[in-house]
């Protein structure tokens, strides 16, 4: 079950997400925010933390390669959406969709493609 502070955090992103976004492909690692941002943990020897943090109700996001920029994920289902990220934890992938730059979001309800690549993190 999802923690009250990532439904507050959705809804604070809905009048972005009104006004549109768009199409883009980007390459980054999956990363448990909490710790990327507060410790600078992440990476294969992170993986078990960053499931139990998701799993708790802390958000995944995606740490763009060329920028380092740091994009999370809006799903129309929550759940699977996690699900989804969850076996992606910080792998390497490369996302395609709808992305909300004034909010750092990608609209996962309109990715047309998420998927492990290989390449260096």
């Amino acid at each position: 079950m999802l923690k009250k502070g990532f439904l507050f955090f959705a809804l604070l992103l809905i009048p972005v997400l009104a006004q549109g976004g768009e199409q883009a492909t980007i390459i980054g690692q999956i990363v448990d925010a909490k710790c990327y941002l507060t410790m600078n943990m992440s990476g294969a020897d992170h993986i078990k933390c960053a499931v139990k943090c998701a799993k708790s109700g802390h958000p995944l996001a995606l740490a763009a390669d060329n920028t380092g920029q740091l994009f999370f994920f809006i799903f129309k289902d929550p759940e699977k959406g996690l699900e989804q990220l969850i076996k992606l934890a910080e792998k390497r992938v490369e996302v395609k969709g709808e992305v909300f730059h004034e909010a750092n979001a990608i609209s996962v309800a309109s990715i047309t493609e998420i998927k492990e690549t290989k390449g260096k993190m």
